[in-house]
């Protein structure tokens, strides 16, 4: 296939190649100060977030380009643990999902989100669809000690960070590419419109016993990069958590016609899916 990569592409020595809402901005934003960076959450989504490029070539065709005219390309991802990201993913796209949400009830929003959501929100990993296109089995263990995988293959260097991490970000990253690196935090979600009903929705939520029970045990990534002790202590969180098809559970939230009004509301989810 004949291409011409446009210039805005060329020249890049670190892709943050990221899932949604595992802090691939603050990535971006910290990165951007020493390197030439793109970001993108996957194959698909490079087309929608540059149209330039749309039927022309591919990410793995830009990654190509660079791997050629440069001596070393990063390729680097972050994983979050599944609940919180499909919570804050949820709402960084909420006007698409309920354009109406800051006149719902938190109880709606959660009736919602578990009815509608959890089961289908970030459930992919990018950095594995890098690593299987350029013939490497993508990671099956998470090296704790360091706090990061590494792997290489030719001049590609394939990273994969923990959000569970980000405090020592920059340790890790001064570490991985030899200089000093601080982090500059970007996307976050206190800082944003749906704030306070983002902070509501986290402290009244409860988990579907279906998702509980059939869905996070089988979960490859939770189990790869969560030791058996935060795997046990992540349970044993949202095991408090969980609403049963028989069991009502209190959500206390705001009053959304007036802050200073609290009432309580109890709801009785049916699983449907069971």
């Amino acid at each position: 296939m004949e291409y011409i990569i446009d210039d805005k592409f060329k020249g890049i020595n670190v892709f943050v190649y990221c899932g949604g809402k595992c802090a691939s901005k603050t990535l971006i934003k910290t990165l951007s100060k020493n390197f030439k960076t793109l970001h993108n959450h996957n194959k698909i989504n490079f087309w929608r977030d540059y149209p330039i490029a749309k039927n022309k070539y591919s990410i793995f065709d830009v990654i190509d380009y660079n791997k050629k005219i440069l001596n070393d390309i990063y390729i680097i991802d972050s994983y979050r643990t599944p609940i919180e990201r499909k919570i804050a993913s949820f709402f960084n796209n909420i006007n698409l999902h309920l354009p109406n949400y800051k006149n719902m009830e938190i109880i709606d929003l959660i009736n919602y989100f578990n009815s509608n959501m959890i089961e289908k929100l970030e459930e992919y990993h990018p950095l594995d669809e890098v690593m299987e296109y350029y013939g490497l089995t993508p990671f099956e263990k998470f090296n704790f000690e360091k706090k990061y995988n590494y792997i290489s293959k030719d001049n590609i260097h394939f990273i994969k960070l923990r959000y569970a991490d980000i405090d020592i970000w920059n340790k890790i990253l001064s570490e991985i590419f030899k200089i000093n690196i601080t982090i500059d935090s970007d996307n976050i979600g206190k800082q944003k419109g749906y704030a306070k009903q983002y902070k509501l929705f986290l402290d009244n939520y409860y988990l579907p016993e279906n998702y509980y029970n059939n869905i996070l045990p089988k979960d490859i990534h939770f189990n790869i990069y969560n030791t058996k002790e935060e795997q046990i202590m992540y349970l044993n969180k949202w095991k408090n958590k969980i609403l049963t098809d028989n069991k009502k559970q209190p959500i206390i939230h705001e009053d959304k016609f007036n802050i200073n009004r609290v009432r309580n509301h109890y709801i009785l989810i049916t699983n449907k899916r069971r």
